[in-house]
């Protein structure tokens, strides 16, 4: 017996691939109520079914248009859990960017801490060379005393001791030390150089 029709030309009535849209007992047959009973019939179902309810007649026509219902519900609530997972990963995904950009902002501003407290540290030590370095500059540091010499007077880091008498101040009676006496010495040492010399 051959089948024809829409239904057959679209779906095949010859062959039954179980759980396909060509399978009458399957919640995912591609037709509808009426087209799923038609074709139960043709394919010799009947009404009652000692095997299972979905291979019988009578099942289908009482549940068939709830089920199909339900299993639009179904999918629809389906797609929406998966639109909602989607979003959900777009979400943590979001989040985990923004958490990223934080901690690099945080492990940047520490950087930039550590680099500032370093600088802070070089420039203390350049400060204490460079003070060093002015301090030693200036003689403060390893300084010999420059002895100054005053012909007139003898020396002027001494005690204050004549050159000509051997005398310091204090032996002389706390009087200055007389110019004149100074200055007769040298003429006379000058003197005594001249008759040297016109021998």
């Amino acid at each position: 017996m051959a089948f024809t029709g829409s239904w057959a030309n679209k779906y095949g009535y010859f062959s039954i691939f179980e759980g396909t849209p060509n399978d009458p007992t399957s919640m995912n047959y591609g037709g509808d109520c009426a087209e799923r009973i038609e074709n139960l019939k043709r394919r010799g179902y009947g009404l009652y079914s000692n095997v299972s309810p979905e291979t019988s007649i009578v099942y289908w026509q009482e549940n068939c248009h709830r089920l199909k219902e339900e299993q639009r519900l179904s999918k629809i609530e389906k797609e929406k859990e998966r639109i909602f997972e989607i979003q959900k990963a777009e979400q943590v995904k979001i989040q985990i960017q923004r958490d990223q950009k934080i901690y690099d902002a945080g492990v940047a501003e520490a950087q930039r801490l550590q680099k500032v407290a370093e600088d802070k540290r070089l420039q203390q030590i350049k400060d204490q060379e460079i003070t060093f370095n002015e301090q030693k500059n200036s003689g403060d540091f390893n300084e010999t005393p420059i002895t100054e010499i005053n012909l007139s007077s003898g020396c002027s880091e001494c005690t204050g001791t004549d050159l000509e008498t051997g005398m310091t101040e204090d032996e002389l009676g706390n009087k200055p030390i007389n110019n004149n006496m100074k200055m007769a010495g040298i003429a006379a040492i000058g003197l005594i150089g001249l008759m040297v010399v016109m021998k």
